[in-house]
């Protein structure tokens, strides 16, 4: 529904309404209706399933722990820092920053080619380095590790790959040959899911710890989340034509979002200038159209996302009552 043309305020009319309540009742009231949302926050999984994966993340650092008991004879604690789930470009950003100091080891699950990777940051691998030689002096990981050191390192890094092998868990891992310094061994597509384990490994009886991380594809977890396996459409035709349809999606398809309308005498129109306000036909807690090529697809509410005005989409279009 529009407003009337007596409801849209020119700059005369607005200087009075301004002399008799005062300017406070028409500064906008948008914002408390905006919430924070980042739509570009991977959502392979739900919470209930994110739950479930961070019990087998604390299961996998009871294992890690192990591992270094084995290794040093020594009694260590691990803990879980932190689980998530990512796109494979944002990891990748945060990987760049250190990445020329830091150590890797890519694994494969099953007989996959790897696809996965344990990250030990450059502090990290020269603490572990230390631990495995029984010493403990601090050294700066900047100058790199020995051949003897990067041994060490690379015999206890596939031992902790390796402890993602829980009983039960379906995970078949196999870590690779070789350490990686300064660089990721594995090339994920920008919009690859990845789910990241951060851990912290420590000795009971001192108080240096170390953080290392498991990254994977959300895929390979999925059965372990409790995710059914989505069911792949077998399209008929030749290749050409799935080629064709991916061309497609990559075409730019305009998108509005309309926050209102309003209809005006030509007389208002040709008076409105810079500081008048036209009063739209809705309020700022109402749904608002998401328009595609014209048409109206979407309904949701006004959000904020990364500093910029955003819409959180709540239904479509054919759902309007």
């Amino acid at each position: 529904m529009s407003l009337q043309p007596a409801h849209s305020l020119t700059r005369d009319s607005l200087r009075r309404l301004l002399a008799g309540v005062g300017k406070a009742q028409t500064e906008p009231t948008a914002e408390p209706a905006c919430r924070a949302h980042d739509w570009r926050q991977c959502r392979h999984f739900n919470d209930e399933q994110i739950k479930k994966l961070e019990g087998l993340a604390g299961q996998v650092a009871t294992a890690v722990g192990g591992v270094f008991v084995r290794f040093c004879r020594r009694p260590f604690e691990v803990k879980v820092v932190s689980t998530g789930q990512q796109y494979a470009s944002q990891v990748v950003d945060q990987l760049a920053v250190s990445a020329a100091q830091d150590c890797f080891l890519a694994f494969g699950l099953a007989s996959d080619k790897p696809s996965s990777v344990l990250v030990m940051p450059g502090r990290t691998a020269s603490h572990w380095a230390q631990l495995l030689l029984g010493t403990v002096e601090s050294e700066d990981p900047s100058q790199g590790l020995s051949t003897l050191e990067q041994s060490l390192l690379a015999d206890v890094a596939k031992a902790v790959v390796e402890a993602l092998r829980l009983e039960g868990s379906g995970l078949g891992v196999q870590p690779g040959e070789d350490l990686v310094v300064g660089r990721v061994p594995v090339d994920w597509d920008p919009m690859d899911e990845l789910f990241k384990i951060a851990l912290s490994v420590g000795r009971t009886d001192a108080p240096d710890r170390s953080e290392a991380a498991f990254v994977l594809p959300c895929t390979a977890l999925a059965s372990q989340a409790g995710k059914a396996a989505e069911t792949v459409v077998q399209t008929s035709g030749p290749d050409a034509s799935k080629r064709v349809m991916q061309c497609l999606q990559d075409l730019p398809v305009p998108v509005t979002a309309q926050l209102g309308t309003v209809i005006l005498p030509l007389e208002d129109v040709l008076g409105l200038a810079v500081d008048d306000v036209v009063v739209l036909d809705q309020s700022p807690q109402e749904l608002i159209d998401v328009l595609i090529r014209g048409r109206s697809a979407f309904r949701g509410l006004p959000v904020q996302c990364q500093g910029r005005m955003a819409v959180l989409i709540t239904e479509a279009a054919s759902q309007r009552g």
